[in-house]
């Protein structure tokens, strides 16, 4: 199983903070938790997971232009005005996704009918292709109207995962690893308020975290974002 960077730091999460642009927390949140050895995080400490009502903020979305399961060209116009759950996953991968992406479907259901939805971004777009993530969709059950998949251009997909959310991606050659193991990212639920803002990161292998993720994803749809 190859799937995890960056999810051990402890952090002072539950006191509100102010908003800390470009890297800050997100940096503190790589710099000192980068493990390239994959290991799921089930049993590690939640890093940066804001209690439902707190303002506290770590970080920004930089400018993207990526792609959904319709080919739709998606960019940060596309996400304001509404709160999002994202993930990082492939559709490829034997070791944590299928159960990210299984938790995310449990909670669909739970979601408001506005204001919150759910990302998944693709971190093996050489396979992952518009076609193949809508089959995915399909196949989970997803619902289109709440739940986005996108994919596009490994080196724009990677240097939005860095510089949004701080968190790293590494692959290695295809056939040097079994299948659905050559890429190694985070688990991470991240909590993105509807102006575009990280306001908290949860664990996506953990149910009970995932619930908090939705809380807080709730809180601020129902509290303008």
């Amino acid at each position: 199983m190859r799937c995890e960077l960056g999810d051990s730091v402890r952090a002072s999460e539950r006191r509100p903070r102010r908003l800390v642009r470009g890297f800050g927390w997100g940096a503190l949140l790589l710099a000192a938790s980068f493990a390239p050895a994959c290991s799921d995080d089930s049993n590690a400490a939640t890093t940066l997971d804001a209690r439902a009502d707190s303002d506290a903020r770590f970080g920004e979305l930089v400018p993207f232009s990526l792609l959904d399961g319709s080919g739709r060209t998606v960019t940060n116009a596309d996400l304001a005005g509404r709160v999002w759950i994202a993930s990082f996953v492939f559709t490829t991968c034997t070791g944590p996704c299928p159960t990210i992406s299984a938790n995310l479907r449990a909670i669909q259901d739970d979601l408001p009918e506005s204001g919150v939805g759910l990302i998944s971004v693709s971190v093996d777009p050489a396979t992952d292709t518009p076609a193949v993530l809508s089959e995915y969709a399909r196949a989970l059950g997803a619902d289109a109207s709440r739940w986005l998949f996108l994919t596009g251009e490994a080196a724009e997909i990677d240097a939005f995962l860095r510089s949004s959310f701080a968190l790293p991606v590494e692959r290695v050659a295809p056939g040097s690893v079994p299948v659905g193991e050559h890429v190694t990212h985070s688990t991470k639920l991240v909590v993105i308020d509807a102006r575009g803002r990280v306001a908290g990161y949860y664990s996506g292998t953990e149910p009970a975290s995932v619930r908090e993720a939705l809380e807080r994803a709730k809180w601020l749809g129902a509290h303008g974002g």
